[in-house]
């Protein structure tokens, strides 16, 4: 296993919620755009595969816990919590929750990802995106769980979660040291878009990739840009620490 972890101060630029998303947001673009064979899936499983690596990051540290892989811990293991940017626009606000017998559902009115990928005209991009994450998190992290993503807001006003006998499994409050700035989460993001893009579609693979990061460059500037790079070498399967 080869990693290679950025020096600390790196991680002192201002990465938000908002860069994570135009990433995934700039490979639908590309792919739609481009539209090489089965490019839809393609997308669909660089999601899925971005999610079931965090949710089995997230698994890792449970088990070296001494903790159940039940739905109560998977909420305790999360690896981000909202950026002041995103608290500065209300999303976190957005959120409400409620129980319905041993269930809870959580509706979202708004968030970071999809206001990125409106503001970017790609309504059917961010379906895509959302319908599938949170899930395919949970999967990662444990089949067994019951997450269940019922609607996304870009189609019904907002989006609609069921979080499978939460009522009788309390979450503890995260750990910070779990927890990974967005540096981390972009970075992380951008290999595996890259990655499964190159596996896929090869040379053309490669293209997409380079001018994915060249989106991004011009859209945030180069040191931003850099340290997408620097992660490069990191194997995302496995905890850092």
């Amino acid at each position: 296993m080869q990693i290679n972890i950025p020096e600390k101060e790196s991680y002192t630029m201002n990465f938000t919620e908002r860069h994570h998303a135009f990433i995934s947001a700039t490979f639908y673009r590309i792919l739609k755009e481009q539209a090489p064979t089965g490019w839809e899936n393609a997308f669909l499983y660089a999601s899925r595969r971005y999610a079931e690596q965090r949710g089995g990051r997230m698994a890792q540290r449970a088990i070296r816990d001494g903790k159940p892989l039940t739905i109560g811990t998977y909420c305790s293991y999360g690896e981000w919590n909202y950026t002041d940017a995103a608290r500065e626009e209300n999303f976190p606000q957005s959120i409400h929750d409620h129980f319905e017998g041993d269930d809870m559902i959580r509706r979202y009115d708004a968030c970071p990802w999809s206001a990125q990928y409106l503001e970017m005209g790609l309504k059917d991009g961010a379906n895509l995106y959302c319908q599938d994450l949170d899930m395919s998190i949970a999967r990662g992290f444990n089949p067994a769980v019951s997450y269940v993503v019922t609607q996304t807001m870009h189609d019904h006003g907002h989006c609609c979660h069921i979080l499978g006998g939460l009522a009788n499994d309390k979450p503890e409050a995260k750990k910070a040291e779990n927890v990974r700035d967005f540096a981390y989460h972009c970075a992380h993001i951008y290999k595996v878009f890259s990655d499964v893009m190159t596996a896929i579609y090869l040379t053309d693979g490669v293209l997409i990739a380079a001018e994915a990061l060249k989106a991004f460059k011009e859209a945030y500037g180069a040191e931003m840009a850099d340290e997408l790079v620097r992660y490069r070498n990191m194997d995302f399967d496995y905890v850092d620490r």
